[in-house]
């Protein structure tokens, strides 16, 4: 039965720091430039079906007129039969027919290819604008969070990501070192992304071992054509899917980021969070982080739920574990007794799994997957 009552407590839209508010804008933000590459190339595929199709019918409408006009042809010719069905193939122009057909399917196969490899290159250099505007939108954010002096543009270089990294190490004081790895294939998308603006793509063909490593790794889904009149290599994108993995990794790295980041403010984000969560039970209470771990596909908190309002005078101790999962579910153990407005808060949570997925836990799993929710309430000992 829908709690209507307890939902209200839920209408007034939780106000997020603004840090939260960056992190799920921008993981709503990369889900829709997938969701927009997705639909595209679908688009593609479906003019490219539709335009064979045309084709394959055109064609089957001339193959039976020139049928007719083979077998015309070869009840007018003299000689043997091998003689009659010569004739009748060059009068009645088949092999021009078949010639011309088989050449308009190439052709449009091709147009198609390449406007498809156009558009995954222009949606690989989209990818790393928006890594690399954000980010700085983020130095932006974290420097007035942490109160710091020295902005990102007082010691950015010409390799505007390095510059982002060392802007988090040297200023912000945040440790990415875990998150290295990231850089590294960041650092990949940067390389091709400035080829493509720059040089249209076009690499010398002289050997380039960073170039032949990003190939190499791409499992196939990148390739060179080589022009030896002009001396250059093309670059080129055989699948869209190589685009849609850099979403992904950028997804990853920005569930990870916000960990570092709450880490370095004393998770004072994830507290907010659970305050607003915990409500309900009263206004004046306080959550205590005690921990936060990360366990196999996701993280797990304990907390303290204390609060101060004689009426409702309680202290418990909580666990919270968010991991990836095919579906969505939460289970909750409730150890405490006694405690209707806690019971009447789980039922809510038990029957409207939203309220922790599209509020109180959005920016900490990935937007496209499901979720698993355990949480646990214990009397402190």
């Amino acid at each position: 039965m829908y709690d209507f009552s307890l939902s209200l407590y839920f209408f007034d839209a939780r106000v997020p720091h603004p840090l939260d508010t960056f992190f799920i804008s921008l993981q709503n933000k990369i889900v829709l430039y997938r969701r927009h590459s997705e639909t595209t190339t679908e688009l593609y595929r479906k003019e490219l079906r539709q335009g064979l199709e045309k084709l394959k019918a055109e064609q089957l409408e001339a193959e039976e007129k020139t049928l007719v006009a083979y077998k015309k042809s070869y009840a007018e010719a003299g000689g043997n039969d091998e003689d009659k069905h010569s004739f009748a193939m060059m009068d009645a122009g088949v092999l021009d027919m078949q010639n011309y057909f088989a050449s308009a399917d190439e052709r449009l196969k091709t147009q198609f290819s390449e406007m498809a490899g156009y558009f995954n290159k222009s949606s690989l250099v989209i990818v790393y604008a928006l890594l690399e505007n954000e980010l700085r939108k983020l130095c932006g954010l974290l420097k007035t969070t942490l109160n710091k002096r020295i902005s990102l543009g007082d010691l950015e270089g010409k390799d505007y990501l390095q510059s982002i990294f060392d802007y988090f190490d040297k200023v912000l004081e945040i440790d990415l070192q875990r998150e290295q790895h990231f850089l590294s294939t960041f650092k990949d998308i940067q390389f091709l992304r400035n080829k493509i603006m720059h040089n249209g793509g076009e690499f010398s063909i002289v050997k380039n071992e960073e170039l032949d490593r990003i190939i190499k790794s791409s499992k196939g889904l990148l390739y060179l054509n080589t022009n030896r009149e002009e001396g250059i290599r093309i670059l080129g994108i055989s699948s869209i899917d190589f685009v849609y993995e850099k979403y992904d990794i950028i997804l990853s790295f920005l569930q990870k980021l916000i960990w570092v980041v709450d880490e370095k403010l004393k998770y004072s984000l994830l507290e907010k969070r659970l305050v607003y969560l915990f409500r309900y039970l009263t206004n004046d209470l306080d959550i205590t982080i005690q921990k936060v771990n990360k366990v196999k596909n996701g993280w797990q908190t304990t907390f303290l739920i204390d609060t101060i309002d004689f009426d409702y005078l309680v202290e418990y101790q909580c666990k919270l574990t968010v991991v990836e999962g095919k579906q969505t579910t939460i289970n909750i153990l409730n150890q405490i007794e006694n405690d209707k407005k806690l019971e009447r808060l789980n039922q809510q949570l038990l029957e409207n799994i939203d309220l922790l997925t599209e509020n109180i836990l959005a920016g900490l799993f990935h937007p496209e997957k499901g979720v698993n929710i355990q949480l646990m309430f214990f009397a402190k000992s």
